[in-house]
C-alpha cells in the first residue's frame, strides 16, 4: 500500500513539473542566428547576423543606443548604470516572466520587424518588436536569434558578396578589408 501511495505522490510531482510552459518550439521554417559583430558604418551602425550551417550574414542596420546595449551584451559587458534592455529584463523578472525566444519575421520599406516571447507563469506573451530591440533582449540570456527562412534567403549574403559590396562603396583606393600577410 505504502509503495502505491509514493508511486501516487511521484506521479503527481511529475504532473505538476510537466504542466509549467517549455521552452517554444522554433518557428516553422526558421533559420537559428547569433550576433557575429556590431560594427559602425558612415550611417551608423550594422549588426551581423550569422548562421553558422550555411555560411551566410545578414547585415542589419541598427541605431546608436541599440548598437552599444547590444555590443555591450555581445560582450557579456554590465554598463554603469542600467540600459533600456536591462531596465525592461528586469521588470519581466520582478514580474514573473521571462524572454524565451526572438523571431524577426519580416522586412517591410527596409525595416526588420521581429517578435518577442516572453513566458509568464502558465502563458506566453507575443510582443512586436523592432529587430534591434530584439536582438538585443535575445543576447541577455543567450538565445538564438530566429529568422523566416525566406526572409534568411532574401536578405542573407555570403562572405564574398558582403566584401564586393564593401570594395564597391571603397572604391578600389579604399582601405584594404584584410590585414597585409
Amino acid at each position: 500500500m505504502r509503495r502505491w501511495l509514493v508511486m501516487g505522490i511521484l506521479a503527481a510531482s511529475l504532473g505538476a513539473q510537466g504542466a509549467q510552459p517549455s521552452v517554444p518550439k522554433p518557428p516553422k521554417e526558421s533559420v537559428a542566428l547569433h550576433v557575429d559583430k556590431v560594427a559602425p558604418t558612415g550611417d551608423g551602425h550594422v549588426v551581423f547576423l550569422t548562421d553558422d550551417t550555411q555560411g551566410r550574414i545578414v547585415p542589419i542596420t541598427v541605431g546608436e543606443s541599440e548598437a552599444i546595449a547590444i555590443a555591450f551584451r555581445l560582450a557579456d559587458r554590465k554598463p554603469d548604470r542600467p540600459l533600456t534592455h536591462d531596465l525592461l529584463e528586469q521588470a519581466l523578472r520582478g514580474l514573473g516572466g521571462e524572454v524565451v525566444q526572438v523571431h524577426v519575421h519580416t522586412l517591410t520599406e527596409g525595416v526588420f520587424h521581429a517578435r518577442v516571447t516572453v513566458r509568464q507563469k502558465h502563458r506566453q506573451l507575443h510582443l512586436d518588436a523592432r529587430a534591434s530591440d530584439a536582438i538585443a533582449l535575445a543576447l541577455g540570456p543567450g538565445l538564438p536569434i530566429y529568422m523566416s527562412a525566406d526572409l534568411y534567403e532574401e536578405t542573407g549574403v555570403s562572405m564574398s558578396e558582403l566584401f564586393d559590396s564593401l570594395r564597391r562603396l571603397d572604391g578600389p583606393e579604399g582601405v584594404p578589408l584584410r590585414p597585409p600577410p
